[in-house]
């Protein structure tokens, strides 16, 4: 039989609940005030206890944004627009903090998240935990038929995938395939090299239309034939 709940109980208990809360509010890092430490031994036990608060979550929030970074890889999802927001920032350093137009800004964001969501290379780069356990050949097998495959297939007459299916060459070039887009909407955004343009890319027409355009120079006032 249980002994019978007390006055001296009620003092336990408050002290009791009076500690936890002293140590969360400590751990946590919050601290509102309502209760302080006054004699040294407290004192210490405070410093003590914010101390491993701070690791303590830390550790907590480390290991939660590693869980869901995993979740994004496992599920491809790849998003770094913080990032590309942080180094926007830093490039409004060297014009006065002078903000760059909102149409730019718009095609910056628009390239990458095509890019992210686009990017095949990111399931076989080296620092991969599972392409870090294959051996070479099923690497370049993964690589090769199954992620670039169509790219190779639609363009064999340039790459013959047959003559070079057992060496590197290939799967040295597909991590030079990099995904890019081009909208009809805007005549800036549709046109992939300008006349007189440096050629610093090579383009592989996977899905869409192009077209190929040129002026006569000796009919300056006629619009440009296409």
């Amino acid at each position: 039989m249980s002994p019978e709940w007390s006055m001296e109980n009620d003092v336990e208990f408050y002290d009791f609940i009076t500690v936890v809360y002293f140590s969360i509010t400590c751990l946590s890092t919050v601290g509102y005030g309502d209760l302080v430490a006054k004699t040294n031994i407290e004192k210490v036990m405070s410093m003590f206890f914010m101390l491993v608060g701070v690791g303590f979550f830390s550790f907590i929030m480390g290991s939660f944004i590693e869980i869901l970074q995993s979740f994004n890889f496992n599920h491809g999802i790849v998003d770094r627009t913080f990032e590309l927001n942080n180094y926007m920032k830093l490039l409004l350093r060297f014009r006065e903090n002078k903000p760059l137009p909102a149409s730019l800004l718009k095609e910056i964001h628009n390239h990458f998240k095509y890019y992210w969501a686009h990017n095949r290379v990111k399931f076989v780069t080296p620092d991969n935990e599972f392409i870090q356990g294959l051996p070479l050949n099923l690497t370049r097998a993964i690589t090769l038929h199954f992620l670039f495959d169509d790219v190779f297939y639609n363009f064999r007459f340039f790459f013959n995938p047959m003559k070079y299916k057992e060496s590197l060459f290939l799967y040295d070039i597909a991590f030079g395939l990099m995904p890019r887009h081009f909208t009809h909407e805007k005549e800036d955004e549709s046109i992939i090299l300008d006349e007189e343009e440096e050629v610093t890319e090579m383009y592989f027409i996977i899905s869409g239309q192009v077209g190929v355009g040129f002026h006569l120079y000796n009919q300056p006032l006629e619009k440009p034939r296409y």
